[in-house]
């Protein structure tokens, strides 16, 4: 016979204290929720194009140019050339203009360590120190730099380091609040 690994009743786990009287627990609850609204409200979830067509994705492929394997850190989107490129979520923008093999970029810083880069544009429409809102414009599709042909190469930064947009663009539908 087996026997049961618990006590009925037992109670136990971290000690945390209980809040001041003149703060009650929904208080936290809802300074909580409210700041995880804001935080979603700054993630770029939504793409920087209305109509494209995903080229190269995030992680290794073969370099168009000497066809060696390489780690491509962005996610390309095509599209017709001069098409608008809008800014994914709202920030301000700390880089506009040319950065060697990117060509001509915008960067937006989005706070919480959180940035986007949008390389390959004709030209940008923003200038540094402007504040953007989500779906701003803020250049347009070009092919400067080292680029293929017209598309938008598109980044999301994270602590300095490159991630997957794909995985932020994914969460859209889990996140509507951002949205509102």
């Amino acid at each position: 016979m087996l026997r049961a690994c618990f006590r009925r009743g037992a109670e136990g786990g971290p000690f945390i204290p209980s809040p001041r009287a003149d703060q009650p627990a929904s208080g936290i609850i809802a300074d909580g929720l409210a700041s995880i609204r804001r935080l979603t409200k700054a993630l770029p979830l939504s793409t920087p194009l209305e109509h494209y067509q995903v080229g190269s994705r995030f992680g290794p492929r073969r370099d168009p140019f000497n066809r060696r394997v390489a780690f491509h850190t962005g996610l390309d989107f095509d599209a017709a050339y001069m098409s608008p490129v809008y800014a994914t979520a709202p920030g301000i923008v700390t880089c506009a203009g040319y950065r060697g093999a990117y060509g001509k970029v915008v960067e937006i810083d989005h706070g919480n360590g959180i940035a986007t880069l949008y390389a390959h544009m004709h030209r940008s429409t923003v200038s540094v120190g402007r504040r953007v809102e989500a779906q701003t414009e803020i250049g347009l599709l070009g092919s400067t730099g080292r680029a293929s042909g017209p598309h938008v190469h598109y980044e999301v930064i994270v602590n300095g380091q490159p991630q997957d947009p794909e995985k932020f663009i994914g969460l859209a539908h889990l996140v509507p609040i951002a949205q509102k």
